[in-house]
Order: C-alpha cells, then structure tokens, then sequence
C-alpha cells in the first residue's frame, strides 16, 4: 500500500514538474542578442594594414603593402585567403553565447594552449581590434570566439578555425602553374607567320 502511495506522489509530482517547465519554456522572454553582443567592430576591411595569429610565443604576421598585395615574411602572402579572413572577421554574427567567463575555455579551445590570438592593425600601427579563436563547434559551421574586454565565449556563425591554423607556407601564394602565357611579342610573330 505504501510503495503504491510513493509511486503515485512520484508520477503527480513529475507531470506537475513537466507541465512547470513547459509551461516556463513557453513565457520565457526571447534571448537577443544584438544589441550588446556587436561585437565591437569599428573597424573597416580597407583600414586594416597588418593582421597578427598568435599562439603562445609563436606569432604569423601578415601585412599589406599597397591596396591587394598581402606579404609574409617579405614573400607575397594568398591575397585572396587573407582577405575571406578580414571578410568572416567583419561579417560575422553572434549565434549564441555559450559561457559567461573562462570557466569553460579548455573545453571551447579558448585557453592558451589551443586558442589562437588575432589583433588586426592600422597602417599608423594601432590595435583596430582583437579577439581569441577557440574551437570549431561541433555543427561544423561555428566557431567559438571571445572578444578582447568582453568575457563571454560566443558560438559565430563561421568557421574561422581552420583560417587562423594555417600555416606559414599555407598563407604564401601558390606559383600559377600550368602553360605560360605567351608573350605579346610572341604572339605576334604568330600572327605574322600565318
């Protein structure tokens, strides 16, 4: 009599439990994060003349020279690459905030021995901006990010983990290959003997 009394508060007890959270669920307030989480750009692509990926001690610094052209290291740097970089940086959207301080960054790849640290430079040589890239979240198609002066681990809508991971011979321009272009010149003498 007494194990069916229990049962019986128990099952009462859970459907009133369900029906709280359901119930909870329902009226609770839409999360936006738009205003506080814009994640201060003010930057603009154009302004930017050096980007530096830092991990630990070990630091890949690209600069640009003129308006396109990118250099490593004195070598020309993927203008294309550097510049998809500057554009998921600039375009990217918050999805959701995922921790509120650092209690969860060895899990998000956001600690010092995984994240990657990335500070964008104006040609007078100030910070335009700065952030830490942790990792791929697991839809693939997010990355976790924290914002220099903000605590907040945010899930952005890009993947930007396998841009800041390259290495240096990755960011380099690949040589064209396949056939040369002939010459004016040597076009010309091919017209001429037709």
């Amino acid at each position: 009599m007494m194990r069916c009394y229990a049962a019986w508060v128990m099952t009462v007890l859970t459907v009133v439990g369900l029906f709280a959270l359901a119930y909870v669920e329902m009226h609770e307030p839409a999360r936006s994060p738009a205003p506080s989480l814009a994640l201060g750009r003010q930057w603009q692509v154009a302004d930017v003349t050096r980007i530096e990926i830092r991990h630990g001690k070990d630091a890949l610094m690209l600069e640009r020279q003129g308006d396109h052209t990118w250099r490593l290291g004195g070598k020309p740097a993927d203008a294309q690459a550097v510049q998809q970089l500057l554009e998921d940086l600039k375009q990217m959207q918050v999805e959701r905030i995922v921790a509120w301080n650092a209690a969860h960054d060895r899990e998000l790849g956001l600690d010092d021995a995984e994240a990657r640290d990335v500070r964008l430079y104006a040609s007078d040589g100030s910070m335009l901006w700065q952030c830490r890239i942790g990792r791929q979240a697991r839809d693939l198609t997010s990355t976790y990010l924290r914002v220099q002066g903000d605590d907040r681990a945010l899930a952005v809508d890009r993947a930007l983990r396998w841009q800041v991971l390259r290495t240096p011979d990755i960011w380099l321009a690949k040589a064209k290959s396949g056939p040369s272009q002939p010459s004016a010149k040597s076009a010309e003498g091919a017209s001429s003997h037709d």
